[in-house]
Protein backbone atom coordinates (compact mmCIF):
# COMPACT_ATOMS: atom_id res chain seq x y z
CA UNK A 1 0.00 0.00 0.00
CA UNK A 2 1.12 3.64 -0.48
CA UNK A 3 1.75 6.35 1.88
CA UNK A 4 -0.26 8.94 0.40
CA UNK A 5 -3.80 10.36 0.01
CA UNK A 6 -4.14 8.59 -3.65
CA UNK A 7 -2.24 6.98 -6.27
CA UNK A 8 -3.31 7.39 -10.02
CA UNK A 9 -1.98 5.11 -12.99
CA UNK A 10 -1.89 5.77 -16.20
CA UNK A 11 -0.64 3.20 -19.23
CA UNK A 12 -0.46 4.12 -22.67
CA UNK A 13 -3.86 4.03 -24.93
CA UNK A 14 -2.02 0.65 -26.67
CA UNK A 15 -0.77 -1.46 -23.88
CA UNK A 16 -3.87 -3.52 -22.88
CA UNK A 17 -1.51 -5.93 -20.67
CA UNK A 18 -1.26 -5.00 -17.08
CA UNK A 19 0.81 -6.55 -14.18
CA UNK A 20 -1.20 -4.69 -11.48
CA UNK A 21 -2.68 -6.96 -8.68
CA UNK A 22 -4.70 -5.80 -5.87
CA UNK A 23 -4.87 -7.79 -3.17
CA UNK A 24 -8.29 -9.01 -1.99
CA UNK A 25 -8.91 -7.83 1.94
CA UNK A 26 -11.11 -10.32 2.45
CA UNK A 27 -9.49 -13.23 2.50
CA UNK A 28 -7.09 -12.14 5.20
CA UNK A 29 -7.68 -10.76 8.34
CA UNK A 30 -4.45 -9.67 9.09
CA UNK A 31 -3.84 -5.62 8.61
CA UNK A 32 -0.65 -3.90 7.00
CA UNK A 33 0.49 -4.09 3.68
CA UNK A 34 3.46 -6.41 5.01
CA UNK A 35 1.36 -8.67 6.74
CA UNK A 36 -1.34 -8.70 4.10
CA UNK A 37 0.74 -9.24 1.04
CA UNK A 38 2.19 -12.80 2.72
CA UNK A 39 -1.32 -13.87 3.19
CA UNK A 40 -3.80 -12.08 1.01
CA UNK A 41 -4.80 -13.87 -2.42
CA UNK A 42 -4.24 -11.32 -5.40
CA UNK A 43 -6.53 -10.56 -8.38
CA UNK A 44 -5.04 -9.16 -11.84
CA UNK A 45 -6.53 -5.54 -13.01
CA UNK A 46 -6.56 -5.17 -16.28
CA UNK A 47 -6.20 -1.34 -18.12
CA UNK A 48 -8.76 -0.81 -20.66
CA UNK A 49 -8.00 2.22 -23.13
CA UNK A 50 -7.75 5.28 -21.57
CA UNK A 51 -8.29 3.98 -18.17
CA UNK A 52 -7.12 5.71 -14.85
CA UNK A 53 -6.50 3.48 -11.87
CA UNK A 54 -7.42 5.05 -8.55
CA UNK A 55 -5.99 3.58 -5.44
CA UNK A 56 -6.33 5.12 -1.77
CA UNK A 57 -3.75 5.12 0.11
CA UNK A 58 -2.71 4.85 3.81
CA UNK A 59 -3.35 8.85 4.74
CA UNK A 60 -7.04 8.38 3.01
CA UNK A 61 -7.86 5.39 5.26
CA UNK A 62 -6.46 7.78 8.47
CA UNK A 63 -8.66 10.91 7.28
CA UNK A 64 -12.07 9.25 6.39
CA UNK A 65 -11.76 6.05 9.06
CA UNK A 66 -11.19 2.47 7.54
CA UNK A 67 -14.45 1.80 8.02
CA UNK A 68 -15.14 4.06 5.13
CA UNK A 69 -11.90 3.53 2.98
CA UNK A 70 -9.29 0.82 3.13
CA UNK A 71 -6.04 1.59 1.65
CA UNK A 72 -5.34 -0.50 -1.20
CA UNK A 73 -3.01 -3.33 -0.74
CA UNK A 74 -1.46 -3.83 -4.67
CA UNK A 75 1.87 -5.01 -5.95
CA UNK A 76 3.08 -4.74 -9.54
CA UNK A 77 4.33 -8.33 -10.83
CA UNK A 78 7.29 -8.44 -13.60
CA UNK A 79 6.84 -9.29 -17.08
CA UNK A 80 7.56 -12.69 -18.15
CA UNK A 81 8.63 -12.05 -21.70
CA UNK A 82 12.46 -11.53 -22.04
CA UNK A 83 12.33 -7.60 -22.33
CA UNK A 84 11.04 -6.29 -19.64
CA UNK A 85 12.32 -2.60 -20.44
CA UNK A 86 9.46 -2.04 -22.63
CA UNK A 87 6.48 -2.26 -20.08
CA UNK A 88 5.50 1.82 -19.34
CA UNK A 89 3.34 3.40 -16.60
CA UNK A 90 2.72 6.46 -15.15
CA UNK A 91 1.74 6.96 -11.09
CA UNK A 92 1.14 9.92 -9.76
CA UNK A 93 1.33 9.95 -6.22
CA UNK A 94 -0.90 12.49 -3.78
CA UNK A 95 0.22 13.19 -0.39
CA UNK A 96 -0.98 15.71 2.39
CA UNK A 97 1.41 18.22 4.34
CA UNK A 98 1.26 18.58 7.48
CA UNK A 99 1.03 22.46 8.04
CA UNK A 100 2.89 24.01 11.36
Amino acid sequence: MDGGLLTVLFQPPDDHSSYLEIADLDSTASSGSQAIGDEAKFEKVAFNKEDAIILAGSQSERLFGSDSVRACVHRVRRPDWPDSSNRLSMAIFLRLQKRT
